[in-house]
């Protein structure tokens, strides 16, 4: 999927420099011309310029420090135990969706659920 993307910039970079598309930055006015990175100047320019587009744009910090986070989670086995906790600690009237809740975040925390439900049959 990532290749793709790649690819459908790549191809709408060359599309847009080829129709002279440009876009004015709203903080300072500038207008800013669309670039053909398929061509050699144009990959030079991406790659010399790659570390400050990823270092200013704030979303992606967030996203890898609750990446860290949870990776340290999954590793060390909190969130299997959480998970097996609340399990038990259900009501019986509302285990199903609880454990509809359970097997969701299992699947995000790399098939926890699954290797909990083994463990605990």
């Amino acid at each position: 999927m990532f290749v793709w993307i790649c690819i459908i910039i790549v191809i709408t970079s060359a599309i847009t420099s080829y129709f002279g598309v440009s876009a004015m930055q709203p903080g300072t006015g500038a207008e800013i011309a669309a670039r053909n990175i398929a061509t050699g100047d144009g990959l030079r320019w991406f790659l010399q310029n790659l570390v400050t587009n990823f270092a200013h744009f704030a979303p992606l910090g967030l996203v890898f420090v609750m990446l860290m986070g949870v990776s340290i989670a999954e590793q060390s086995g909190l969130l299997t135990i959480i998970m097996r906790n609340i399990a038990f600690a259900t009501p019986k009237r509302i285990i199903f969706p609880v454990i509809f809740i359970i097997g969701a975040c299992g699947n995000i925390d790399s098939d926890a659920g699954v290797v909990w439900c083994r463990s605990s049959s």
